[in-house]
C-alpha cells in the first residue's frame, strides 16, 4: 500500500482519535464477518489504513459509511449486492474479498457472486435485488447523469427512498474503490 498502516504508538493525537472513531464503527459493522482488519501490531489495513492519513476526513467518511452500509431501507443481501455492482466496475481488491465473504455471510451462493463480481446480474435475484443491482452497477459505469428510464424503473420497483438509499450506497462504495485504488491496497495475508 502507498499508506503504510500507522502503529497506535505512532499515532498523532489526531490519529489517535480517528482510530478511535474507526474502532466502534468497525466494531459495530464488521466485527461479526471474521475479516482480517488489523495486521498483528494492531494498526488499522484496508480501507482503514490510508484514512488515518487524513484524520479530519476519517470521521465524517467513516459515519457516512457507516450509515449508508447500516441503512434500514435496504436489507443485508442489497447493501451487498450493491457493493459488488460497484466493486466489480473497478475491482478494489480489498473490497471485494471483504464484500465477497460478507455477500456469503449474507446468503448469496458462491456462483451468485462470482456473477456478481464480474458485472453479471447472478440469477435468481429477487426483484428489490437485481433492481440495486442494475442501478448500482449503471451509476458506477456512466458517473453522470442518470436516465429518466433507468430511474423510474428503479423508483417503481423499489420506491423513492429506497432507490435514494441505493444511490447513496453506491456513491460510499464508489469513494471506498476510489480510496483503495489509489492507496494501492491489497488483499490482507492470512
Amino acid at each position: 500500500s502507498r499508506f503504510p498502516p500507522i502503529l497506535p504508538t505512532n499515532q498523532i493525537s489526531e490519529q489517535a482519535c480517528a482510530h478511535r472513531d474507526i474502532e466502534v464503527v468497525v466494531d459495530q459493522v464488521y466485527g461479526k464477518n471474521n475479516l482480517k482488519l488489523k495486521n498483528k501490531d494492531g494498526a488499522f489495513i484496508g480501507p482503514f489504513a490510508p484514512l488515518l492519513y487524513s484524520p479530519s476526513v476519517a470521521p465524517v467518511f467513516i459515519k457516512l459509511a457507516n450509515v449508508t452500509l447500516a441503512t434500514p431501507l435496504l436489507s443485508v443481501r442489497e447493501r451487498e449486492i450493491v457493493a459488488l455492482a460497484v466493486f466489480s466496475y473497478d475491482q478494489p481488491y480489498y473490497a471485494l474479498h471483504a464484500h465477497t465473504r460478507m455477500a456469503a455471510d449474507a446468503g448469496f451462493s458462491p456462483a451468485e457472486v462470482r456473477h456478481a463480481r464480474t458485472g453479471r446480474i447472478p440469477r435468481d435475484l429477487r426483484i428489490r435485488e437485481e433492481t440495486c443491482f442494475v442501478l448500482a452497477r449503471e451509476l458506477a459505469r456512466i458517473r453522470r447523469h442518470l436516465s429518466n428510464d433507468r430511474y423510474e424503473k428503479a423508483r417503481v420497483a423499489l420506491g423513492r427512498e429506497t432507490a435514494t438509499a441505493v444511490i447513496h450506497r453506491t456513491g460510499a462504495s464508489l469513494y471506498v474503490g476510489m480510496l483503495l485504488n489509489r492507496a494501492d491496497v491489497c488483499i490482507p495475508d492470512g
